[in-house]
């Protein structure tokens, strides 16, 4: 059997004359990368695409109890003894919410349309597989196309990706996608009234935001299409944050700090930070950072080193988000220490508590 995995490459363009670009890879599986400008229907239906499509293709033998999954998908079947209806009634772990299967029940008359999550484990480990074989063709030939001929553009310039598969390489149908879906519910704390003061008088001071926060932001504005490169920035946010602390507080070392390629930010912060002058303390005395913030900050670290080193892949959603929790707090902290005392009210309630109790 076949499967297709296909994308838009955004801002990627082609020479009119190269109408269509074939990448053959053979191999077990045949694997051919086909790359070529998105046709004028698509462009008129999606404006706000542009640039060029691509789609990896392979021939597959999975096993006879794989194929079975296939061959009741072709059928229009669940794969097990229950039915769409009786599906739709269960509120899985990992799936959809039951309000929004509901909401969605017409949809997924067509099992093919009921997320990658409700089937079994062996068809959902198979379909990850040959997703991630195909995906990486396809990254791989866009990486080495745009190197050799100076094409830039996005880390991940990849869109509306999907993956069909076939019997005979000629009728296609559409393969179970996962469904990610991130609820996150917040409220924005008040603005006080006399903040147009406090912020003149901050400003008036001298002081504008530091370069550590402004990195911070641009690694937070990357994490959802480049995780890589918001992880080396966050971490470069907290080198640099350390910098600034230690060149306010300490400035006949400006020069040396500013020097500095790479600080060692884990030994900076437990055995150099309580030693600093600094304007703010906390009881008295000038605390390191808690002890999960040191250790989640060095395994960002590692993480960095790992990627800038060796190109090593993105951490996980959740690991990437506990490195931005722990810099952001140590960022304040640095603040706090560096005479601005309302830096403190900014850190985690978690964290200033471990720091006050």
């Amino acid at each position: 059997m076949y499967f297709r995995l296909g994308y838009f490459v955004d801002r990627l363009f082609l020479p009119e004359k190269n109408s269509k670009l074939e990448f053959d890879y053979g191999g077990s599986q045949n694997i051919v990368v086909n790359l070529e400008p998105i046709s004028p229907e698509i462009s008129e239906r999606n404006p706000q695409i542009k640039g060029s499509s691509c789609d990896a293709k392979g021939s597959y033998n999975p096993s006879d109890k794989i194929k079975k999954f296939f061959d009741s998908l072709q059928e229009n079947k669940f794969p097990g003894d229950e039915n769409i209806s009786e599906l739709i009634q269960k509120n899985e772990e990992n799936a959809l919410p039951l309000g929004i299967l509901k909401e969605y029940e017409e949809l997924y008359q067509k099992v093919e349309n009921i997320p990658l999550s409700y089937f079994p484990e062996p068809f959902q480990s198979y379909v990850r597989q040959v997703r991630t074989e195909l995906y990486n063709y396809i990254m791989k030939t866009i990486d080495v196309f745009r190197w050799r001929y100076s094409k830039y553009g996005k880390h991940n310039p990849l869109l509306n990706g999907a993956m069909a598969w076939s019997y005979d390489g000629t009728s296609w149908k559409i393969v179970p996608q996962n469904i990610q879906m991130n609820f996150s519910g917040f409220a924005e704390p008040p603005i006080p009234q006399d903040a147009s003061q406090e912020v003149s008088k901050i400003v008036k001071e001298g002081f504008t935001e530091p370069l550590g926060h402004e990195l911070y932001r641009e690694a937070r504005f990357l994490s959802s299409n480049n995780p890589r490169s918001s992880v080396v920035v966050a971490i470069a946010a907290i080198e640099v944050g350390i910098k600034e602390c230690i060149g306010a507080l300490v400035p006949n070392s400006q020069w040396l700090v500013s020097n500095i390629a790479s600080p060692p930010i884990v030994r900076i912060l437990t055995e150099y930070l309580p030693q600093l002058p600094a304007k703010n303390k906390i009881k008295g005395e000038v605390l390191p950072p808690p002890r999960q913030i040191i250790d989640i900050l060095k395994k960002g670290v590692s993480i960095r080193n790992n990627i800038t080193h060796k190109g090593g892949p993105a951490p996980k959603h959740h690991t990437i988000e506990e490195i931005f929790s722990a810099v952001k707090d140590t960022l304040w902290l640095l603040d706090f220490y560096s005479g601005h005392q309302w830096a403190l009210k900014h850190i985690s309630r978690e964290v200033r508590e471990k720091l006050t109790k």
